[in-house]
């Protein structure tokens, strides 16, 4: 099942998981992000979902952790945390720097959530 833009609807729940400790790749510390070879990532780059940030270290984001896609526009459904963030808040390895950063990024959401227009429920005949 997918959503807008042919993404499958579990990819940003995917994503919050994976970049919490980034794909299992030796070229992460390398300033190569773009050619590391996982599956998810050759999607997201190839489908311009997300970019490189300046640096090469990882996803490109804003200060939110939204994720920025190939022409720069600001992802409304897709965040990230954690070692892929590097090129923005540099070092993100360490469980405290994560803990925080994933406790930022909660809050984040849980506003944007609340604010949310309520959606109604299509009334099954």
């Amino acid at each position: 099942m997918t959503g807008s833009m042919g993404v499958p609807f579990w990819l940003p729940l995917l994503l919050g998981f994976l970049t919490a400790v980034g794909p299992a790749s030796p070229d992460m510390c390398l300033p190569a992000f773009p050619r590391i070879p996982h599956p998810l990532v050759r999607a997201l780059l190839g489908k311009g979902l997300v970019r490189p940030d300046p640096l090469r270290l990882g996803f490109d984001v804003t200060g939110t952790c939204a994720l920025l896609d190939r022409d720069g526009a600001i992802s409304r459904r897709m965040f990230a945390a954690g070692l892929v963030t590097k090129g923005a808040f540099w070092e993100r390895t360490a469980v405290p720097d994560i803990r925080r950063r994933g406790e930022f990024l909660a809050e984040h959401l849980a506003t944007l959530i609340r604010a949310a227009p309520k959606r109604l429920e299509p009334i099954m005949a």
